[in-house]
This record gives structure tokens, sequence and C-alpha cells, in this order.
């Protein structure tokens, strides 16, 4: 035990004579050993996570039943793995395992507000399942984190078309995917939407004018 030098004014004005502590004791601001071991356990496993995905990532093709091992014992070690699970998610669909897909994607989502891709593959998983107001909502949600993400308004108006849905925010949506780069087949449905929804919008609201 050592004797713990007080201040020398502190001293002098009231006679301190020191104070007795343990030596080595840990300061307030140090970690304990749990939290020490925890830190680094939880940094071995994300690194762990990350070597994982990075091996199914290059087998996705070839053994997608392997990537999928890997790419679930990557989000079990690291829960907030978003990449992972939107991999996961890609290949469960590919497999017809919705229910796995939903889960998958929906993770990534929660793991990732800004990435518009989960959000957009669940609507796909919706519309699969024939859930169209559910993969409508997917569709918007993934269109608040990207207004021009590609596959989202290509799926939202696939997913309005479902629901017979024709109003001015159906008709901004096809607008919008009409900018992009699309196919020759998505070119001619899309502007056979518009015209459609057009058509219906004035028709409601020359109905609406008319009535008493």
């Amino acid at each position: 035990m050592k004797r713990v030098v007080c201040a020398v004014l502190i001293a002098l004005l009231a006679g301190c004579s020191g104070s007795r502590s343990g030596a080595g004791a840990k300061t307030p601001s140090e970690p304990s050993e749990g939290l020490a071991r925890a830190i680094k356990e939880r940094a071995q496993a994300r690194a762990r996570a990350i070597e994982l995905a990075s091996q199914a990532e290059h087998v996705m093709r070839d053994k997608p039943d392997e990537a999928v091992r890997m790419y679930r014992e990557a989000v079990t070690l690291w829960p907030n793995f978003a990449a992972a699970w939107h991999n996961l998610g890609t290949l469960l669909l590919a497999d017809g395992d919705l229910g796995g897909a939903t889960q998958a994607f929906t993770q990534a989502a929660d793991a990732d507000p800004q990435d518009p891709r989960p959000l957009a593959n669940l609507g796909l998983v919706k519309l699969r399942q024939g859930w169209n107001a559910e993969a409508y909502d997917a569709f918007l949600g993934a269109l608040e984190r990207d207004p021009n993400h590609g596959d989202a308004l290509r799926g939202a108006v696939q997913a309005a078309f479902m629901l017979q849905r024709a109003d001015d925010e159906v008709l901004s949506i096809i607008r919008r995917a009409q900018m992009l780069p699309n196919s020759p087949e998505w070119e001619a449905y899309l502007r056979e939407r518009r015209l459609r929804v057009e058509q219906q919008i004035e028709d409601e609201r020359g109905f609406a004018g008319r009535a008493p």
C-alpha cells in the first residue's frame, strides 16, 4: 500500500496526511475486465461475420445453399449486419422461401434505414404472395429512402394496378418511372398504365363535377 501525497496547498491549510488506496486501483473511467472482454468478443464476432459474408458472396452463384448457411451464421454473430441480411433474403427469395425472405429483408431494412433495396425486395415478396396492399406500402417505403429507385417505382406501379388504384400519387410514380432507363417491354407497360390512370382520374373528376 502506498501513501497518496495530497496537494501541497491542501496539506498546508488542512494538514492532510494523505489517504491509502490499493495498488493499481482502476479509475472510474477505466473499463472493468468484464466490459473489456465483452468489447473484444463483439469485435471478434463482427470480424468473423464479415469474413463469412465475404466467403458467401463468392459462392452465391455456384453454391447457394452453402452461401445461405454462411449468411445465417454471419447474422447470428452480428444481428445488425444489414448487407448479410439483404443477401440472405435474395437467396431465399430465389429459392422460393418467401417467409424466410420476408424476415431477412425486414431485418436488413431495420438495420440500415437508408438503404431502399430491402424494402423494394420486400415489396416483390409481397407481390408474389398476393398481398398487394402490403407490397405497395413496402415500395413506398423504399421510395421514401430513394425517390428514384427503379425497382421500387416499377414495383409500385404493378402493385397499384393489382389494387386497381388510380390517383395522383400513382400517376406521379408512373411518370418518375418513365424517366428511368427501361426495357422496351417496361416502356410499353408504363405508357399503357399512364394512359389508363390519366383517363380514370379524368373520368372520376368529371363524374364528381356532375354530381348534384
